[in-house]
């Protein structure tokens, strides 16, 4: 019945053509074709004049495309758009869904019956894209498939959770606590606690709030009543792992806080705690590099003698863990355990990322891991992508920021970075090393590079936090000189747009956290692009300017970052340095002519004696090694399209200027 549903209980739209001002061909019956040059508006009709139904909550629609599109917005009136980014090149009909029951209410009275609609389709594609041929066919409302609406049903009830008993987690920053944890320590079997209480007639206990729990009272779990002796102080220790939650869970994962109870209700009466990992047995030697070069998105392929020829110390490689994780054996998996339970991992995938660590390992090149998590909509094994998937993810976003909020994907999420942190740290070198990891891409703008839905900067930080905090951990284990690294955009007192954040925002809810929660070996990754991205002459940048309240940092105002990271409120426990690399950044080319390729080299020299002066800046990683295609259209590469027609892969002017100027 539900296969019934689905295939006749739709309503068919069509393109307005008349009021399209793109040229567009209708080829056959609800089937049209057309150029996209620039942004396209498309105005759709519903057809017949019946009210919608309530249950027809997904617009869909079949495409194929010769090139990537950025984004797509569904926009009704006046109202907000609906986005869904990341469409793909196919070129056979993929289908599309974009969830529209927002505006169910709008639906409901009918407001798409009149001659011409206000129900539009843009689609948006990167400045740079070049021309993209698509077309679009069986446009069309559509109920819920049985896994769109279990994952609404899944939605609706954490956003209930979420709701209940909620602290304000600004206020809960700010607040001034009269107890506090000083330290808590984590040995193989045990969770050790010490802390000071403040008043001797007040009964006192240790709450966990695990990382899968919101942040609200009634997921604090009591775990003892505090004794403390006759200066109040007290040390309680308690299991390292536990079954309360179901499935074992490492409990070095957790917050913990001094609480009371008040009308049966446990409130806090400090800030949380995190466990630290003091020592480990295992590390890998820090690696003397020999300059600041490093090449960004590196993957092994035939022009490996780079690494040589421009003598690269840094790579960055992703690791997108939807294309490693697959749900079940298929014959040919790397099986592996965590916690008792096996998981598995693609093991072509994996061979894959093998081949290029081992490039760097023999040649003493420091690997930062880019951990990158694809929405279920994206990743080749649905379970997983399902699983990993943050419940409130909007489709606006290319990556989604991870799962956190059950246990069974937080020990699918550690599973996969213990598996990569013990693969990639064995002293023998087998398959190469990951010496540090970069969580996730560009938190500022995190709408967009790992989407956990609309939330207040502190909201989005405090899942940020968690995720660098069980990434470090866990590596902490298998290499003790490990560091994560938050992800940064060039924006410092702007933001890309309404719903991203300010990058200075984020990093001091960053110090604030490991200030108040406890601190941890993390770094700053930046990414130091040009106030316009396809414009490489970053020294006419008007809003990058010489102090604190600019608004962006770009090539143009680096010794910024140079001054922050040299500054003691910024250091480690008060007392270390914290690294800081440009991870992510390179002048653009905007096509392949000579004068083109002359202002990318140019820019590129200018950049690079800037980076020279400063030495709080450890790495300057271009961004990236070869131009690529998905990239639509920008040409920041040292290297010319490794397809292109005319000189495949061919070395740019940049290059040389990047082999001979960086020290």
């Amino acid at each position: 019945m539900k296969q019934f549903n689905l295939r006749f209980k739709k309503r068919l739209l069509k393109i307005e053509i008349e009021h399209t001002p793109t040229y567009i061909r209708e080829i056959n019956k609800n089937c049209y074709a057309f150029e996209i040059n620039d942004v396209v508006t498309i105005p759709l009709h519903i057809r017949g004049k019946k009210p919608v139904s309530n249950d027809l909550k997904i617009l869909s629609f079949d495409y194929i495309c010769s090139g990537y599109i950025w984004r797509m917005d569904v926009v009704l009136g006046d109202q907000n758009s609906i986005s869904f980014s990341n469409i793909k090149a196919n070129k056979k009909w993929n289908s599309l869904s974009i969830d529209v029951s927002v505006y169910q209410e709008n639906f409901r009275h009918s407001i798409l019956t009149k001659k011409t609609s206000n129900l539009y389709l843009i689609i948006l594609p990167l400045h740079a894209s070049s021309a993209i041929q698509f077309k679009i066919r069986n446009i069309r409302f559509r109920p819920f498939t049985h896994e769109e609406s279990l994952r609404d049903s899944l939605r609706a009830s954490y956003m209930k959770r979420i709701s209940a008993s909620a602290i304000d987690i600004n206020n809960y920053l700010t607040s001034a606590f009269p107890c506090k944890i000083s330290k808590i320590i984590a040995s193989n079997e045990k969770i050790i606690i010490s802390g000071t209480v403040v008043a001797v007639d007040i009964s006192y206990c240790i709450v966990e709030i695990p990382v899968f729990g919101e942040f609200a009272t009634k997921e604090f779990y009591e775990t003892g009543k505090i004794e403390f002796d006759y200066n109040c102080n007290f040390t309680i220790e308690t299991e390292r792992r536990t079954n309360r939650y179901g499935p074992t869970y490492d409990r070095i994962f957790s917050r913990w806080a001094i609480a009371v109870t008040t009308k049966d209700v446990l409130a806090l009466a400090s800030h949380c705690k995190y466990a630290s990992l003091e020592h480990s047995s295992k590390a890998i030697t820090p690696i003397t590099v020999k300059n600041k070069k490093g090449l960004g998105g590196f993957k092994l392929n035939r022009f490996e003698s780079d690494l040589d020829e421009l003598g690269i110390s840094f790579i960055t490689v992703n690791i997108r863990l939807n294309n490693f994780l697959v749900s079940k054996n298929s014959g040919d998996a790397i099986p592996f355990e965590y916690n008792g339970i096996t998981y598995f991992a693609n093991r072509k995938k994996i061979e894959e990322y093998d081949a290029s660590l081992l490039a760097a390992a023999k040649r003493n090149i420091v690997v930062h891991a880019i951990i990158l998590v694809y929405p279920e909509k994206d990743s080749e094994d649905k379970i997983i992508g399902r699983l990993l998937e943050h419940p409130e993810y909007d489709t606006a976003g290319i990556y989604t920021m991870p799962n956190l909020t059950r246990l069974d994907a937080v020990n699918q999420y550690v599973a996969a970075i213990d598996f990569l942190a013990g693969r990639y740290s064995r002293q023998d070198r087998l398959y190469g090393h990951i010496h540090r990891w970069i969580v996730h891409n560009e938190v500022d703008s995190a709408w967009i590079w790992c989407n956990a839905g609309r939330k207040k900067d502190v909201e989005l930080m405090d899942i940020y936090v968690k995720s660098m905090r069980l990434i470090y951990l866990t590596a902490f284990l298998y290499n003790a000189n490990t560091e994560v690294f938050i992800s940064l955009t060039h924006h410092w007192r702007s933001s890309f747009d309404s719903k991203c954040y300010f990058g200075e925002t984020m990093l001091n809810l960053l110090s604030m956290y490991s200030r108040l929660e406890g601190d941890f070996r993390w770094g700053v990754a930046y990414h130091l692009y040009p106030e316009n991205l396809l414009d490489p002459k970053s020294w006419l940048d008007p809003n990058a300017t010489g102090d604190f309240s600019t608004k962006l940092i770009t090539f143009k105002n680096v010794e910024l970052l140079d001054k922050w990271v040299k500054h003691p409120a910024t250091f480690y426990k008060g007392k270390k340095q914290r690294t800081l690399i440009l991870a992510e950044q390179n002048p653009n080319s905007f096509d392949y002519s000579p004068q083109a390729l002359k202002e990318q080299a140019d820019s590129l020299s200018y950049i690079l004696q800037k980076v020279n002066q400063f030495d709080g800046i450890e790495a300057y990683i271009a961004h990236c090694w070869i131009d690529l295609r998905e990239e639509a259209g920008l040409k920041t590469g040292l290297r010319k399209y490794i397809d292109d027609s005319d000189e495949p892969g061919e070395k740019k002017p940049a290059w040389y200027v990047f082999k001979n100027l960086i020290q």
